[in-house]
C-alpha cells in the first residue's frame, strides 16, 4: 500500500486538496491602458495592455455611463487579442465601454471606463 506525506493511504483527500491549492491561479488584474483606438461608421475599435495571467478578455458596453459587468447592454467574451472592434452600433450615440481579464480562477475588476461615439463621417 502506498502512503502520502501525511502518512495516509494513497489518494489522501487532504493531500489532493493541498496540491490543488498549490496550482490555483490568481485572478488577473484589470486591463491597463484601455483606450478608444478609433471610431468609424457603426463601430468603435478598442485596445488595452495584456494582463499577466489572463487567458481572454470580455468587453462590456452600454449607452448609459457607469457601465459595469452587471448592467451592461452587451457583453462580448472570449476575446484573445488585446484589441477588439465592436460593430453594429448606432451612429451619433455615445457608448461607454469597459474591459475585464479572465482566467480559470475568475474575472478581473473592470478597466477604467472609456466613451466613444461612432459616426458615418
Amino acid at each position: 500500500m502506498r502512503f502520502c506525506s501525511r502518512g495516509f493511504a494513497f489518494l489522501c483527500i487532504a493531500c489532493i486538496a493541498a496540491s490543488v491549492s498549490l496550482f490555483a491561479q490568481a485572478i488577473p488584474a484589470a486591463p491597463a491602458d484601455f483606450k478608444i483606438a478609433s471610431t468609424a461608421d457603426s463601430s468603435v475599435s478598442l485596445s488595452w495592455s495584456a494582463s499577466p495571467g489572463a487567458l481572454s478578455y470580455k468587453v462590456y458596453h452600454s449607452t448609459a455611463p457607469g457601465v459595469t459587468p452587471a448592467n451592461a447592454t452587451k457583453r462580448i467574451g472570449g476575446i484573445i487579442p488585446t484589441s477588439y472592434t465592436v460593430s453594429g452600433l448606432t451612429n451619433n450615440t455615445p457608448y461607454y465601454f469597459i474591459v475585464t481579464a479572465v482566467n480559470a480562477s475568475g474575472e478581473s475588476d473592470p478597466s477604467v471606463q472609456q466613451t466613444a461615439t461612432p459616426s458615418a463621417s
